[in-house]
């Protein structure tokens, strides 16, 4: 019996044919080749003490479990945070596109979900929610850029349900570009 209920769960597991040969793939490459993975991206050129934000409101647990990852660059020294429970005012809002460009499926996340904004263009304001936490920052040397996507679990956060979370990035140079990207695979 067990050694059935392994096998199915194995089964289940593999679907990517590897010509007959065992092969084995992240659950967020294999979430790709399923058609459930999905990304956006802002980028602006700002001054010193301006701002690029992206601010994603995570849907209830029963439409889509987020599992995120983010990559910021900065072409000059910027200061990262990333803050859970926060009020949004203003921003565009960003198309999800498929990262399986052969997929016709649908993120999870409702259209208008996914807000950016920055200095030099459509202003992205964030106040405090009941509960606010910072759960992530770092600097950014110049030139240079998070881990993200190519940093494994470690930096994969599954997004509080029904919550707005911020990435918010200041410039601490003039001409400064820089790029937010968030990538995130769903599960039920």
């Amino acid at each position: 019996m067990i050694i059935h209920a392994f096998r199915a769960m194995l089964e289940s597991l593999l679907s990517i044919d590897y010509g007959g040969s065992l092969g084995t793939i992240d659950i967020a490459h294999k979430a790709v080749h399923d058609g459930e993975a999905y990304s956006v991206h802002h980028r602006a050129n700002v001054a010193a003490s301006e701002y690029v934000r992206l601010a994603i409101s995570a849907p209830a647990l029963d439409d889509a479990r987020l599992h995120m990852k983010f990559h910021v660059s900065a072409s000059e020294s910027a200061v990262l945070r990333v803050v859970e429970d926060v009020n949004i005012t203003g921003g565009d809002s960003l198309e999800i596109c498929n990262r399986n460009r052969n997929s016709s499926n649908a993120s999870g996340v409702p259209s208008g979900s996914i807000k950016a904004g920055d200095s030099s263009g459509t202003a992205l304001t964030w106040t405090n929610g009941t509960s606010p936490k910072d759960i992530d920052g770092e600097f950014i040397h110049s030139g240079k850029h998070t881990g993200g996507a190519s940093n494994g679990f470690t930096m994969e956060w599954h997004l509080k349900a029904n919550t707005t979370t911020i990435i918010d990035v200041a410039s601490e140079a003039a001409n400064n570009d820089i790029s937010v990207k968030a990538f995130w695979y769903e599960t039920p």
